[in-house]
């Protein structure tokens, strides 16, 4: 295991424990996890043996990542991502059975915008690209509109457990939130280069072709189901 990975596991473990050492008289199970992880924790700070300090590492890490793993069970009010709860809620009961969920939209090309600048081939092509731009225009917007709402909910606090939890393997939530959030001190150094304001550029065309997609879809339709439905009343 590299040292920062190392390094990054026990701030992951400072935070829990602190998340669950919060002041709360009812929940002695978190207060009494967090007294004897902050235990093993400073203990590994002061021993002098190898063998002793490789044990303790490891050991620590275990419950370290065993008590992240349980991390969305934790007591109400300890959960120390529980600011984007309602956000993967909605997330999860859109899509909950789809091989692709809604969000690898990230890495999608921008091919929607262009097919509808290119000569129909048929009729069947044209129905084809009109489904494919009614897939993906709404998780566009899904998509913006996610991105806005984890910002909102996006603090100190949360930043602090999504940074520590980055290179955890198994850790969706994060990689999902770390998308939608955006990480601040990336967009900074990359805004300096010149960078960040190039790709922001580019995901905002290719968002705008795939709804302006989805509109010209919704209005053609529209027109085609109206229509037919004033044809009962003649």
């Amino acid at each position: 295991m590299e040292y920062l990975e190392q390094q990054q596991i026990l701030t992951l473990g400072k935070l829990i424990v602190k998340q669950l050492d919060a002041d709360d008289d009812n929940d002695m199970l978190s207060r009494w996890m967090a007294h004897y992880l902050a235990e093993k924790m400073t203990l590994l700070e002061s021993v002098t043996t190898v063998e002793h300090r490789e044990a303790l590492r490891k050991e620590c890490f275990e419950l370290i990542l065993n008590l992240w793993e349980q991390r969305w069970h934790y007591p109400e009010g300890k959960q120390p991502l529980r600011n984007f709860d309602h956000i993967l809620a909605v997330l999860e009961r859109l899509e909950p059975d789809a091989s692709q969920p809604f969000y690898s939209i990230y890495f999608d090309v921008d091919w929607v915008s262009k097919k509808l600048q290119e000569p129909e081939e048929d009729e069947g092509q044209k129905y084809a690209n009109a489904i494919t731009a009614v897939d993906k225009g709404p998780k566009a917007c899904i998509k913006q509109l996610s991105h806005r709402a984890a910002q909102l909910v996006d603090d100190e606090h949360t930043r602090q457990f999504l940074n520590a939890s980055e290179t955890i393997p198994d850790s969706v939530d994060i990689q999902v939130l770390q998308m939608l959030a955006g990480d601040p001190e990336e967009q900074d150094s990359q805004q300096r280069e010149g960078a960040y304001s190039r790709y922001e550029i580019e995901r905002l065309k290719r968002d705008i072709g795939l709804m302006e997609g989805l509109a010209k879809v919704n209005e053609q339709l529209l027109q085609d189901l109206k229509q037919q439905l004033s044809s009962f009343y003649k």
